[in-house]
Parts: structure tokens; C-alpha cells; sequence
């Protein structure tokens, strides 16, 4: 017996892992950065938060399908991207990190809102979808977890005819004493099938 012939080929083992990808319907969850580095500027006297945004403005923040391709190229490497496509991409949660250097925290913060913004090419806003909101009256302290309950359909965004997606993030409570410099990441569940 041939040793050579009784190993399966690289092409055959790569059909084969191909194979079990698609039936087992191939999901990729990757992170993507909001924001960066944001700072809410802390207020040493107690003054009430209402509505505050933590990501300002409407801008493009959200993964487009650029973006959404790349992430499964990197999850699946660039063959197996090549075969496949995003059929569904679904933002799952929104996370809100304090950063370790940053003096103060989200612990005087006790109800984040979601919205999301469909915005056109000039940055006009199309259409407007809550996404929710969370409420804690302990206050949020370094971290907080948004789970989105349904998740929200970010294909449909980029298929709308809108040019992007802009997440807005808007807090209540009281203003931190100290500056609180943080992130903001979503998480989306990528689905995908094989091109046609």
C-alpha cells in the first residue's frame, strides 16, 4: 500500500471542511469599534445627566459590508472568503468600556438608550430605530453589556438605500465626578453562505 495515496488530499480536506461549514451555517461573531477614547467630562458638583450622548454626533460607525467581507476573511482566511458570501449580519450587543487609565467611571450612570440612525450620503438623517435601552440604579461602573433583544438586521441597513448606519448611545443619571475616557464596541453575528 501506497502511504502517499492514503492521506486525503489538501484540495479534498479543503472541500470537505468547506462542506461542513456551509451545513453547519457558518457564523462568524467579531467585535467593531464605535468610538475610541471618548471622554465624558466629569462635573465636580452633582448635576443631573438627561439624554446626554456618549457617542456624539451622526456619523458612519457602524461595519458596512466592506467591512463585514473583511471580517470573515479574516475569521475563514482568503480562499474560503472567496466562495463565500454575507447572507446575514446581526448586531448582537453594544459593550461600553472604561478605559484603565481613565480617573472616573459609569457608576453615576444608571440607563444608557440605543438608537440607530440610517444616514445618506451628505449625513442627513433618513430614518431613526430604538434599539432599547438598559437601566441599572447601581450605576454601570467600568463596564456595561447591552444585549439587543431582537438583534438588530445591519444588512438591512446597508441594503436600505441609507449610506451608513450611526449608532447614538445617550445617558441618564448624574454627571461623574472625574472625566471618563472609554470605548464603545458592537458585536455582530455574521452569517454566511456560499456565493452564487
Amino acid at each position: 500500500m501506497n502511504v502517499a495515496s492514503a492521506k486525503p488530499s489538501w484540495s479534498f480536506a479543503a472541500l470537505l471542511a468547506l462542506a461542513g461549514a456551509v451545513l453547519s451555517g457558518c457564523s462568524v461573531s467579531p467585535q467593531f469599534a464605535v468610538v475610541e477614547d471618548q471622554t465624558l467630562t466629569g462635573v465636580p458638583l452633582p448635576v443631573p445627566l438627561a439624554g446626554v450622548p456618549l457617542v456624539p454626533g451622526l456619523s458612519c460607525n457602524l461595519p458596512d459590508q466592506a467591512s463585514l467581507d473583511r471580517a470573515v476573511e479574516d475569521a475563514v482566511g482568503s480562499f474560503l472568503a472567496g466562495i463565500f458570501t454575507v447572507t446575514k449580519a446581526d448586531l448582537l450587543s453594544v459593550e461600553i468600556e472604561v478605559n484603565e487609565d481613565s480617573a472616573g467611571d459609569l457608576s453615576t450612570i444608571n440607563r444608557l438608550a440605543l438608537t440607530l440612525h440610517l444616514l445618506d450620503a451628505e449625513g442627513a438623517r433618513r430614518e431613526e430605530v430604538s434599539l432599547g435601552s438598559a437601566e441599572n440604579p447601581e450605576g454601570f461602573g467600568r463596564r456595561a453589556l447591552l444585549p439587543l433583544d431582537p438583534p438588530a438586521a445591519l444588512l438591512d441597513v446597508a441594503r436600505s438605500g441609507a449610506d451608513c448606519g450611526a449608532l447614538a448611545l445617550a445617558a441618564d443619571g448624574q454627571y461623574p465626578a472625574q472625566n471618563v475616557t472609554f470605548d464603545v464596541r458592537v458585536r455582530v453575528r455574521i452569517r454566511v453562505g456560499l456565493r452564487r
